[in-house]
């Protein structure tokens, strides 16, 4: 609750269905701890810049098969080296399919704003120093030029995940190495 972590915490989900205010055990699975490392740019009065390293710090359990859509309950029990277990449950869907295209589906073709729809590029992105570049094309048109492109899904500002920013300064640093050869598409959601 206070933005914390804990790193060396052994985590253990159990899954469960939930039926009215009936629930049913599924499965259980210990969580993998995961960080993904980035760099916050720190500017000094003298204009010299250097990074920051950091990282965004979270658990996943690997291989889950949720074998029927509805209601799931996930009942997490954390043992952190350094404070007292606890335990955390959520409710979450399980939808009947993807909504997402999957590997080897096609793209769906959407016409999302770019560059050329807005007076300013505030109106479609929150990133502070946003590359022109991508917001040039929609995946409709990437889709029909039939040439390689990363679609980022991200609200940089307003992510309550803390990944958004992290991964847009991924896909910022590969911009400049595979800029045309690779279309770079930045969606707001």
């Amino acid at each position: 609750n206070d933005g914390g972590t804990f790193p060396n915490a052994v985590v253990h989900v159990r899954f469960f269905t939930l039926e009215g205010e009936r629930s049913t055990f599924q499965f259980e699975a210990d969580a993998t701890y995961r960080e993904v490392p980035m760099a916050t740019h720190h500017t000094h009065a003298d204009g010299t810049v250097h990074d920051h390293g950091a990282a965004r710090r979270f658990f996943t359990v690997d291989a889950v098969r949720f074998d029927r859509p509805g209601i799931w309950l996930a009942e997490f029990t954390v043992r952190p080296t350094s404070h007292r277990s606890f335990r955390v449950e959520t409710a979450f869907m399980v939808q009947t399919g993807s909504t997402a295209p999957l590997s080897g589906e096609l793209v769906p073709a959407v016409s999302n704003p770019t560059r050329h729809d807005v007076v300013d590029l505030r109106e479609i992105t929150s990133v502070a120093n946003p590359i022109e570049g991508m917001y040039d094309l929609t995946v409709e048109e990437a889709v029909a030029a039939q040439e390689p492109f990363v679609v980022v899904f991200s609200t940089p500002l307003f992510c309550g995940t803390r990944m958004c920013g992290p991964v847009m300064e991924v896909v910022a640093k590969l911009y400049p190495r595979y800029v045309g050869r690779v279309n770079f598409i930045h969606i707001e959601p």
